[in-house]
């Protein structure tokens, strides 16, 4: 018969082993150890970016330029905003070389642009209003998908804002092509009857 000391013996043998045995591999990244973000260089990165998405603990992927990382996953963005940051506009108009304004002032500046909807309408906004030759822009600008940008472009339309009838300085549509895509502005100066010399236009904030 097995004596109660020999009981007790074999039974702190075993607990002495188990605890001295290898403990359960945490240090290695996967869907066990990450279930809420995704694996790189064997680190587990929750914090979702376009530089690592994914998540339950497979490996990160890195998303393409004009890409967004939603829920783990690198996916097309659904709109961008388009909007004017700032201007450059000609001393005098350039129709009839006649200041923009009676008391020889800076113009009253104003961009309205106008986004194409998928509908194959198209939504308006405009900034506020700048006096100077060389104006910036606090808001405005419109948003709009990534396709249709490229594919119709953007009407933008300059406006030097009088008491009566407003002048205008440039209409025209700028065309946006697939490069612009995620840069964070685009630089117009494309030569035209009006009194428009540039125009920068920041292209981001994709959702």
């Amino acid at each position: 018969m097995t004596s109660t000391r020999t009981v007790i013996a074999l039974c702190v043998a075993a607990a002495f082993a188990a605890s001295c045995g290898p403990d359960p591999d945490t240090s290695t990244c996967g869907p066990e150890t990450c279930f809420s973000g995704c694996c790189q260089n064997g680190e587990c990165i929750e914090a979702q970016s376009t530089a690592a998405c994914g998540n339950h603990g497979t490996a990160c992927d890195v998303c393409g330029a004009a890409q967004i990382c939603t829920t783990g996953q690198c996916t097309e963005a659904a709109t961008w905003a388009i909007r004017p940051i700032s201007a450059v506009i000609s001393r005098n108009d350039p129709r009839d070389q006649l200041s923009w304004d009676v008391d020889d002032s800076a113009p009253d500046v104003v961009v309205t642009m106008g986004c194409p909807l998928r509908d194959g309408g198209v939504t308006w906004s405009s900034t506020e209003e700048v006096q100077s030759y060389a104006p910036s822009f606090a808001y405005g600008g419109c948003r709009a998908s990534r396709q249709d940008i490229i594919d119709r472009g953007v009407e933008v339309e300059v406006s030097d804002v009088d008491f009566l009838v407003d002048d205008p300085i440039d209409s025209f549509r700028l065309n946006v092509p697939p490069t612009a895509f995620p840069t964070l502005s685009v630089l117009d100066t494309a030569q035209r009857d009006g009194g428009l010399v540039s125009l920068t236009i920041s292209i981001g904030n994709p959702q």
